[in-house]
């Protein structure tokens, strides 16, 4: 027998659903939190019957109940009406430990936190925190990860966290990440961010579309609650991290598996090991994407970023530049020097010509 959650959203499209006079629930059986389009109301029980068989005769798995009220609702979906309150409560926290599992590995954290979680979900507290202290890159990087219970049930969400990075000049920097059903920013995306740089990531606005933007906090400046501004780069910004990597003789970009690694590094906001191939020269340098100048940053081995003037040690297109054109320079120059003499000629042989027969 199995047991589920609702999502904020889908509560509220069933008290929608009353408001209709739609009582007859159809709903998916298969996964453990039930979303918005997995469960479908209906005024008529020969409609919903007739839907119901369809999504049987496709191969899915979908029950249907009749429910005058949401009370009915938590009774036949949330605790399945047959099971006495304890054995329920006990299954419910299992299934939900191991949904909230699923969200820390997908945001990077990992199993270091499931013993801690295990604890607090048994405790049924309304909300709990969990603490984690790491190292990232030979830096001290911290999280506080909260987690809140339903105000409609007793399933607990995994709400937000704030990330706090110990520099090496001994300053922090923390800023607060906001988890939506399990997804967001990674815990090591939130330490590149910290760290200054850009990451590349789906989004959704508030009618629920997605679109990709590049985000970067602005460190130098703090709101009312303590955050960082969010800096967002969208598509139609105009960086693309393909072209600007494009403009370095880096090896990787020349097969495509390596350049398919590379991109994906970047996007991340990882500060990604390259090979430059120059005229004559083969060096292990560092990249970083920056969208704000649509371009990327680049960094020798000791992780000094490196100015324009530099990179011409590692790639000698400035040079080849340089040369190409003074050898252009100076085939214009002869070709000057070469029509004059064409046009002096004719005056030292023909002195008494007019201008006009310059060349005839």
């Amino acid at each position: 027998m199995i047991l589920h959650e609702i999502s904020y959203e889908l509560v509220n499209d069933i008290y929608g659903a009353f408001a209709k006079n739609e009582h007859w629930m159809a709903y998916t059986t298969k996964p453990f939190l039930l979303e918005r389009g997995n469960l479908h109301s209906f005024a008529e029980e020969k409609t919903a019957k007739a839907f119901v068989e369809a999504k049987r005769m496709q191969g899915e798995a979908w029950t249907l109940i009749r429910a005058e009220n949401m009370g009915d609702v938590y009774k036949q979906i949330l605790y399945e009406k047959d099971l006495f309150i304890n054995v329920n409560t006990t299954v419910m926290n299992e299934k939900n430990v191991d949904y909230l599992k699923d969200n820390l590995k997908y945001l990077g954290f990992g199993d270091r936190l499931s013993s801690g979680l295990e604890a607090e979900v048994a405790k049924g507290a309304p909300q709990f925190q969990l603490h984690l202290e790491t190292e990232m890159n030979k830096k001290s990087f911290a999280a506080v990860l909260n987690f809140r219970k339903s105000d409609t049930g007793e399933m607990y969400f995994f709400n937000s966290y704030q990330a706090s990075l110990w520099r090496s000049n001994g300053e922090v920097m923390d800023q607060t990440f906001y988890v939506n059903k399990g997804k967001g920013v990674t815990l090591k995306e939130a330490f590149n961010l910290l760290e200054g740089r850009a990451v590349h990531k789906e989004l959704a606005n508030r009618e629920g579309q997605t679109y990709r933007a590049w985000l970067q906090l602005d460190l130098a400046e703090k709101d009312k609650s303590g955050n960082h501004e969010v800096k967002q780069f969208h598509e139609n910004y105009g960086f693309h991290l393909e072209d600007a990597l494009g403009k370095y003789p880096i090896r990787e970009m020349q097969e495509a598996d390596l350049k398919e690694v590379l991109l994906r590094s970047l996007e991340k906001g990882n500060l990604q090991a390259v090979t430059f191939v120059g005229e004559g020269t083969v060096a292990k340098l560092f990249v970083e994407a920056n969208p704000q100048y649509k371009s990327v940053n680049v960094y020798d081995s000791s992780l000094r970023r490196l100015q324009k003037e530099d990179l011409q040690l590692y790639t000698g297109r400035e040079q080849a530049q340089e040369k190409g054109m003074g050898q252009k320079q100076e085939t214009t120059r002869e070709r000057k020097k070469k029509s004059a003499q064409q046009v002096e000629s004719p005056r030292q042989t023909r002195p008494g010509k007019p201008k006009k027969s310059i060349g005839h």
